[in-house]
C-alpha cells in the first residue's frame, strides 16, 4: 500500500467516526425540572363586622342633637361692620346661616328672592331705615310673615312702640343686650317656632 492509499483510508476512519453533525437530543427525553404546585392557603370569609372595623372611619362628625340646625336662616341687617361680623360669627358657630345686609335698600332687594326663618334688623341704617324696612316687609304679603327682631340703640318707647305696631316680635337695645344673650334667645326663638310649625 502506497502513502496516498494511507492517508486516504486515515481520512475515512476519521470520517465514520466524527459525524459533521450533532443529532438533537428528542424532546422526550429532556428532563424538564419540576412544577412545584403552591395552592392557596384557606382563608376564612370576612365578616361584617371585620369590614367596618378594617375600613377607616369618616371624616364627617355627626352633629350634636342638641345643637341648633343649620336649615335655620338668619337676615342681619346691620351697617356697622365690627358689630355685624361678631353677630354673623356667633350665630354661625350656633349652627345658623347668616345672610349680611348692610344697609335698608340691600335688605330689601335680598327679601324678593330669599326668605329666612328670622330677621335681626337695625334701625338706624343708611339709604332705607329699619322703619322703612319693616314698611315694606308689611306691605309684601309675601314675606310679611317672616318675624323681625330689632336691635337698635334708639331706646325711646316711641321708637319701641313705632317698631312693635310695624311688626317686630322683639325690640332689644343694643347697649342692654349682650352678644351672647342675643344668640340665646335668636335659638330659643327659632327652636319653639319649629316645633310649632
Amino acid at each position: 500500500m502506497n502513502q496516498n492509499e494511507e492517508n486516504k483510508t486515515e481520512v475515512k476512519i476519521v470520517s465514520e467516526t466524527t459525524p459533521n453533525t450533532i443529532s438533537p437530543i428528542p424532546p422526550a427525553q429532556i428532563a424538564e425540572p419540576p412544577v412545584a404546585e403552591i395552592s392557596p392557603e384557606p382563608q376564612a370569609p370576612i365578616s361584617v363586622e371585620q369590614i367596618t372595623t378594617i375600613r377607616p372611619e369618616p371624616s364627617i362628625s355627626i352633629p350634636d342633637s342638641t345643637a341648633t340646625p343649620s336649615s335655620y336662616t338668619v337676615l342681619l341687617v346691620e351697617d356697622d361692620p365690627f358689630l355685624s361680623s361678631l353677630l354673623k360669627a356667633k350665630l354661625q358657630k350656633a349652627g345658623i346661616t347668616v345672610n349680611l345686609a348692610t344697609d335698608g335698600e340691600q335688605a330689601v332687594e335680598i327679601l324678593q328672592s330669599f326668605y329666612p326663618n328670622l330677621i335681626l334688623l337695625d334701625l338706624i341704617l343708611p339709604k332705607k331705615s329699619g322703619f322703612e324696612v319693616l314698611e315694606s316687609i308689611q306691605s309684601n304679603p309675601q314675606i310679611s310673615g317672616i318675624p323681625v327682631i330689632i336691635l337698635s340703640n334708639l331706646g325711646q318707647d316711641s321708637d319701641v312702640s313705632k317698631g312693635k305696631d310695624l311688626g317686630a316680635i322683639e325690640y332689644f337695645i343694643k347697649a342692654k343686650t349682650s352678644i351672647d344673650e342675643l344668640v340665646k334667645k335668636i335659638e330659643d326663638f327659632l327652636k319653639n317656632k319649629k316645633q310649632t310649625i
